[in-house]
């Protein structure tokens, strides 16, 4: 198996213009467009001059939100047959790059004054994990097994569960930490491992998994009465009844915020956050404010394709994006799915991502919209929109 080629922040090599802008992205994200020549905008530019970065240092905005690697490490063909990720025929897919940056995680520890309690940090989000499902226990989780609960907010309840942690250990809180909670359904699948199946956890990290569902405390737009879950066979994000009895790992921390996207002109959305650049209208449509005309359809493999062949904005090294990366473009907090003046038009329809399913290697996950699901149940020659992503 080739070694993922880093791609994202942790590859950048920039000239002091090019980090400069990065730096100058969030305080100007306030417009809806800027007066650039090209994306990412000349130096030359007067918005993006040395000048105008060092008069708006102080005043900038710093984003929260980022993400690591999805996990997969090998290429796969339309079949499902794993195949060199340096082959042109199935390019640029998820198991070629590292992006938007490495997974990092520390644990299972304890703490000193609580021996029994075990925790697992993911170093990129800072958030601080129960290392086992509630009911588990143990560095290995191995004593006792998952309880589940409903998650209908009332005594009892998962949200209800994992606020009791912050009065564990006399009042100091589980591991000594008192802002214990629910996680989202991002935050969820921030630790998902779509290089693993059954369960889609790393055991190293979070051993003594199910593949079970778990619960988020993100409701659903569509759906009032649900909450979303995230299962364990491969990380399938899917909506159900509050009713429903499911599995509950706890988070510490405070929780992100939502990418900050900022549109450069007509043709592409910029994630400064995680250092995505965005196809803004989907395959077929015309790159102008609106993404005027009809959306095209695509297998997976001519998906792949369509993304390593497109020349957008100046930039020619366009890729179809992975599961976790089309997963930060939805907005559950709406009922359109996603944020419909950054990405006009977007169709009521799947998505393809270039993440392989690992259960059945001849599926590739999609990321649903307007349902925000992210769903692994469909064959790779099946056909769906293309919206394609580069890193810089």
């Amino acid at each position: 198996m080739a070694q993922k080629r880093i791609s994202g922040p942790e590859a950048r090599a920039e000239s002091l213009t090019m980090r400069l802008w990065l730096l100058l992205l969030p305080a100007l994200a306030s417009s809806v467009f800027l007066r650039c020549n090209e994306a990412p905008c000349r130096a030359e530019d007067p918005a993006c001059s040395l000048e105008a970065g060092l008069a708006l240092l102080s005043s900038m905005a710093r984003a929260r939100y980022g993400f690591s690697d999805s996990g997969q490490l090998s290429c796969y063909d339309t079949a499902g047959a794993v195949i060199s990720c340096a082959d042109t025929n199935w390019p640029r897919q998820d198991g070629f790059f590292i992006s938007p940056r490495a997974r990092r995680f520390l644990g299972p520890v304890s703490p000193t004054e609580y021996p029994s309690d075990f925790i697992t940090t993911d170093q990129v989000t800072q958030l601080v994990w129960t290392t086992c499902a509630l009911g588990q226990s143990g560095a290995n989780c191995a004593t006792g097994s998952a309880l589940f609960f409903t998650n209908d907010g009332g005594v009892g309840s998962a949200t209800d569960q994992c606020g009791t942690l912050n009065s564990a250990n006399g009042g100091a809180g589980y591991a000594g930490l008192q802002n214990w909670r629910l996680p989202s359904i991002d935050e969820l699948i921030s630790i998902n491992d779509y290089g693993r199946s059954s369960p889609s956890m790393d055991p190293t990290f979070f051993p003594g998994s199910t593949s079970g569902f778990y619960w988020s405390n993100t409701p659903d737009a569509n759906a009032p009465g649900n909450q979303f879950t995230l299962q364990l066979i491969g990380g399938f994000a899917d909506s159900v009844l509050e009713s429903n009895p499911n599995e509950v790992r706890c988070v510490s921390g405070a929780p992100a915020s939502r990418p900050s996207f900022l549109v450069f002109g007509p043709g592409t959305v910029t994630d400064q956050s995680n250092g995505l650049m965005w196809q803004r209208c989907v395959s077929g449509q015309t790159a102008d404010t609106g993404c005027s005309g009809a959306h095209s359809t695509h297998g997976w493999q001519a998906a792949l394709q369509y993304c390593a062949n497109l020349n957008l904005a100046g930039f020619s090294d366009w890729r179809l994006p992975s599961v976790v990366e089309l997963n930060s473009v939805l907005d559950r907090n709406v009922s359109a799915g996603i944020d419909e003046q950054t990405f006009p038009t977007s169709p009521a329809l799947p998505l393809w991502t270039s993440t392989t399913v690992l259960s059945t290697t001849n599926n590739a996950w999609r990321v649903e919209f307007p349902d925000a699901i992210v769903s692994s149940d469909y064959d790779k020659t099946d056909t769906y929109p293309v919206r394609c992503v580069r890193s810089f």
